[in-house]
Parts: structure tokens; C-alpha cells; sequence
């Protein structure tokens, strides 16, 4: 039923002095139109318009528990916000025992933060099935859209899931000086001390520490990512099983995928970075390197009709990719650092091609960019021979040695190319970025900066000026998303000069 106009008579909107009390909170546009603003009308809510008293000073009663950004409108949570949530997740003994009165009253303030900040779990759920669960699971299948434990169905049930999951889709506002600066992420810092003040070490503690650290690689905050990183790991190593056996069934079941999922998080920031790296947190020598490496075994699962992001034959190549991205990553640290490797050059590059070989030459190339895996190895593969050409040029190596390194680099400047330019046949506007995986989108990017990087090494120029138009285009429109590719567009534009 409509309440603008009764049938017959010339429409007149009476108008209040003042915006109602649901938009100024939430700093949104009010038509300021009786009985009920238009937003309000479309979300079928009760339209306050009693006269707003603003105080002086804004304190615990008057100060929102959410406010709003003025250059974008996006939600963040205030000093109120932060304060009261971490006050009712201090009282929790159990924030992951749903039944518990404690948990309970925790799930009552953050539905209304939620409701504050017009969170939409569905497509949140969605936006994390597409951006980071295929290269990085962190929960289960169950939980995602459709599934038999689906998190929109009841949020409740998992109410700090349902909290990582707005914090996931925030994304950076165009005036952002970095992601840092959001109170949220600062919040969810608290939040994962907090939870791990008792010592008692769960697997759902874990999977909210690597919720973070994908925030982190994913906005340029690589050193917050690597200590993140470095707890996790910690976390994977402790993890008490010594729970109810349904518990302990579920703990086996989830850390068959963790494991390698935190390793790919390791590698996604190094092979992120266009400058410097620093040393890897878990390295080749690593327990976890050696655990994954001893249970991955030499047979590859076959395909299944419907794969997922757990099914074996993808667990395997994400783990085989990311011990082998992981040796690279060493082995780049070390030379850069005038250090000794652990393994030759020979042995890291056959540990790469090896896994090319397992993919048969890789996976067909209309899927190049939804395969973080194929995306990373190329990148990996690209970033090592630059780091052995550059080897190579400043001592006193045979003409026959940097030829051969030569043609091994032109090989991964053709493959790192040509990856670009199915991105770009794929990624006709801004809106396809959020449906492809963030590591293979970002694997691209910086697959495709590394060729820039060795035009000068490679007597056959493969760069077209017209790709590095479209590849800075998607950079923007990456960084429209990802904090992360206004690095890239930096990059981008020092290397066009």
C-alpha cells in the first residue's frame, strides 16, 4: 500500500524540518518526505523524525555504534562500536558455544552493529565464495550459499563468522590513505587477542586469524599479514584435539585444508610484493612445509563432476603449488639478501616445473584466471628467473649460461603474457573483478609487472602498448577492491615512463 498519494488527488509531499533519526545516524541522503522517508519505506521500518538534541561532546550514550565514511558512505564502527564489542566478547568464555547465554548476548549487539551498518550476509557469503574461498578456504563448505549448514540461514549460530565476514567485504573508499586506518580491522585485532587470551587453542581461533591475514595481504598490510601468519602457524601446530570425538572428527576433517590454505597465505605475500621481500615465516625447513610434503603423495586424485575447493585432486595442486611458490620465495630471499640458499636454483626450478608438468601444461586457458594455482606457479616461475638472470649479469658467467637463462626467462615472460591477456579478454568491466579469485587476479597483476620489469632482458619485445593501457585498467579497477593495486598502478605507471 502506498502513503505517498491517495487515488485521485494531485501528489504533495509534506516534508519534515529535519532528516529522520535512521538516516542522520547513518549519515545517508533523507528525502525527509511524511509519514516515512523513502528509505525507510523501501526497508519497511518505523520513520523517526522527533528532534535530534546533539550534545557537545558525543559519550557513550549518544555516539552511534556504527558511522559512516563521507567520501563512500561505507559502515565502520565507532570508538562506541569497538568498546562495546569487545567488553561483550571479554564476558564470552565461549564465543564459538552458540547456546551459551554470554554468546547469545554477544550475537543481540553485533546483529544491531549489522543492521546498523546495512550488512547483507548474502551476498557477503557469495562475495567470499568467489574472491577468497577458492584459493584460500577457511570454512567449510557447508557454510557457504546452499550449503547443509549455510552461515546466512543463521547467523547466530556463528556469530564471530558472521562478523569476519562483514569485515571481508569492506572495501577501500576512494580518498583511503590504506586500510590501516579502518576501525573495523583494528577492532578485529582486538578481537583475535581477545579470543586467544585463555591459551586454549581451537580451530575456530585459527580460522579467524587467517580471515585477518587475507585482509591483510589482500590491502598491502604484508607485515601485519606475515605476524598474523606467524600465529596462525603457531595455532596449526598446538591445536588441541582433545575435544568430544564429534569435535575432534570435525578438527581432522577441516585441518586436511587449512594447513595448505595457510601456507598459500604465506606465499600470496611474497609473491605479492613488488619490492623487497622479507624472510618467510614459514619456511621450506618448516614442521608444516614438511608435514604437507610427506602427506602429499605422488598420485594425483582424479577429476570429480563437481569440484570444490576441498576436493582432493584441488587440495593437491594447491598444495603442491605452494610448497614449490614457497621454495622460490626462499631461494629470491636469500640472493636478494647475499645469503646461501637451502637448494640450488636447479633444484627450485625443477621443483616448479615438476608441477607444471602435473598440470599437464596447465589447465585450459579460458580457466587461467579462476586457477589461482596455475596463476601463482606462473608467477613464481617468472619471478624466479629474473632473480637468476639478475644472478647471472652481475658476476662472471659463460655467454652460454646467460643465454640459457635467457631463454628460460623469454619462456615465462610468453606465459605471464599471455595470462594477462585471457584477464583481459575476461575482465571486460569493474564489476567482473569481485568473481575472480583475489591470488589469481593478483598473480596476474604481478606476473604481468614482472614482465615489464625484464623488457630490457629480452631481445623479442611481447609487450603491445595498447595491453599496458588494458592492464592498467584492470589494476584500477583491481584497487577499486583490493588496497593492494594502488601498489600495482604505482608500479605500473613507473615502469610506462
Amino acid at each position: 500500500m502506498m502513503e505517498r498519494e491517495a487515488p485521485g488527488l494531485i501528489s504533495f509531499a509534506q516534508k519534515a524540518a529535519h532528516v529522520c533519526n535512521r538516516c542522520r545516524i547513518r549519515k545517508q541522503k533523507c528525502d525527509r518526505v511524511l509519514p516515512r522517508c523513502n528509505r525507510c519505506v523501501s526497508s519497511d521500518r518505523h520513520c523517526d523524525y522527533s528532534q535530534h538534541r546533539p550534545m557537545p561532546q558525543a559519550n557513550e550514550e549518544t555516539e552511534p555504534l556504527v558511522v559512516r565514511d563521507e567520501s563512500c558512505s561505507q559502515a565502520d564502527l565507532s570508538c562506541r562500536g569497538t568498546n562495546a564489542l569487545v567488553q561483550r566478547l571479554s564476558s564470552c568464555a565461549d564465543p564459538f558455544t552458540h547456546s551459551s547465554p554470554a554468546t547469545i548476548r554477544l550475537w543481540d549487539l553485533l546483529r544491531e552493529i549489522l543492521d546498523l551498518a546495512d550488512f547483507d550476509i548474502n551476498d557477503a557469503l557469495h562475495a567470499y565464495g568467489t574472491g577468497v574461498h577458492p584459493w584460500c578456504p577457511i570454512l567449510d563448505e557447508s557454510m557457504l550459499p546452499n550449503g547443509s549448514d549455510d552461515l546466512a540461514r543463521d547467523p547466530a549460530k556463528y556469530p564471530m563468522f558472521s562478523l569476519c565476514m562483514w569485515f571481508l567485504s569492506i572495501r577501500p573508499c576512494p580518498h583511503s590513505k590504506g586500510m590501516v586506518a579502518s576501525e573495523l580491522y583494528r577492532t578485529m585485532k582486538q578481537v583475535f587477542a581477545v579470543i586467544n587470551r585463555d591459551g586454549e587453542v581451537v580451530v575456530e581461533k585459527l580460522q579467524i586469524g587467517m580471515m585477518i591475514a587475507v585482509f591483510e595481504v589482500s590491502h598491502g598490510l604484508r607485515s601485519q599479514a606475515s605476524m598474523t601468519v606467524s600465529n596462525c602457524a603457531v595455532m596449526l601446530q598446538s591445536l588441541d584435539l582433545a575435544k568430544p570425538q564429534d569435535r575432534l572428527d570435525r578438527c581432522k576433517h577441516m585441518l586436511q585444508w587449512l594447513g595448505p590454505s595457510l601456507l598459500r597465505l604465506e606465499c600470496t605475500i611474497h609473491l605479492s610484493s613488488t619490492s623487497q621481500r622479507s624472510p618467510l615465516v614459514i619456511p621450506p625447513s618448516h614442521s608444516i612445509h614438511t608435514m604437507l610434503h610427506n602427506g602429499l603423495g605422488s598420485v594425483i586424485p582424479p577429476a570429480v563432476l563437481h569440484p570444490n575447493a576441498i576436493s582432493p585432486r584441488k587440495l593437491f595442486f594447491r598444495t603442491a603449488v605452494s610448497l614449490a611458490s614457497g621454495r622460490v620465495s626462499a631461494y629470491i630471499h636469500a640472493q636478494n639478501q647475499g645469503l646461501i640458499p637451502d637448494d640450488t636454483y636447479e633444484q627450485v626450478n625443477e621443483s616448479v616445473n615438476k608441477v607444471i608438468g602435473m598440470l599437464q601444461g596447465g589447465p585450459a586457458s579460458d580457466t587461467w584466471l579462476h586457477c589461482a594455482s596455475f596463476a601463482m606457479l606462473v608467477c613464481s616461475h617468472i619471478l624466479l628467473q629474473h632473480t637468476e638472470y639478475h644472478r647471472h649479469a652481475t658476476r662472471t658467467s659463460s655467454t652460454a649460461e646467460l643465454a640459457y637463462i635467457t631463454a628460460r626467462l623469454h619462456a615465462s615472460r610468453v606465459m605471464a603474457w599471455n595470462m594477462l591477456r585471457v584477464a583481459i579478454e575476461v575482465i571486460e568491466t569493474e564489476t567482473a573483478v569481485p568473481h575472480v579469485p583475489f591470488a589469481a587476479l593478483c598473480a596476474v597483476l604481478r606476473g604481468s609487472i614482472a614482465v615489464l620489469e625484464t623488457r630490457t632482458l629480452d631481445s623479442e619485445d611481447i609487450v603491445h602498448a595498447s595491453d599496458v593501457n588494458k592492464l592498467s585498467r584492470i589494476a584500477r579497477w583491481f584497487a577499486g577492491r583490493w588496497y593492494i593495486g594502488k601498489e600495482y598502478i604505482n608500479r605500473i605507471q613507473e615502469l610506462s615512463l
